[in-house]
């Protein structure tokens, strides 16, 4: 009884695996160019089924960032930030991208954390994401120390301390505070 519900069983995932799938390819979408070997051409969306990006593509924005802009006003005792994510090597914006700020580790919470694994809101982390420009802004932010993560390609890197210094960017917010970061720096990818 056994072998055969495991070879019905077997039939069955076969069956299913066999079955119609989705029209992927040269005849999908007959509005797209095909390169040369009748398959949809690179281009800049990522789009699965109508293409994808080119080799050149990193998925960065502009070589000239856009300003940042102002923090937002935080609710009252807390506080929040501003500014642009920039690639530094190629200088470029960067756009679209999943980034969260998460507190300090330690006695005094000036320690990065020692964990990559993204936000965790039961640590109070807050998330958000990069513009097409690669500005970001956080709001309602507790006052402590705080530590920027970016995700780069396959992980999260952490933002840098500046345009020289490679170091982990410490932020230290207090109560009411609205702090304009200007450029941040990341090692892309």
């Amino acid at each position: 009884m056994l072998r055969k519900s495991c070879i019905l069983g077997l039939v069955i995932v076969f069956a299913a695996a066999c079955g119609p799938q989705p029209v992927v390819g040269p005849t999908a979408n007959p509005e797209v160019p095909l390169d040369t070997s009748g398959y949809p051409a690179p281009n800049a969306g990522g789009d699965p089924v109508n293409g994808y990006p080119g080799a050149d593509s990193l998925l960065l924005g502009p070589q000239t960032p856009l300003e940042p802009q102002a923090p937002p006003a935080p609710a009252s005792g807390l506080a929040s930030i501003s500014g642009v994510l920039v690639a530094r090597d190629p200088f470029s914006a960067i756009p679209a991208t999943n980034f969260y700020l998460t507190r300090g580790e330690g006695d005094d919470g000036r320690t990065p954390p020692e964990y990559l694994n993204g936000p965790d809101a039961s640590r109070g982390d807050q998330a958000g994401t990069t513009d097409e420009g690669g500005r970001f802004s956080l709001t309602d932010i507790p006052p402590g120390t705080y530590f920027l993560y970016v995700w780069a390609p396959l992980t999260w890197r952490e933002a840098e301390a500046g345009e020289n210094d490679q170091s982990p960017m410490r932020i230290e917010l207090t109560s009411d505070q609205q702090l304009a970061m200007g450029t941040v720096y990341v090692s892309w990818p």
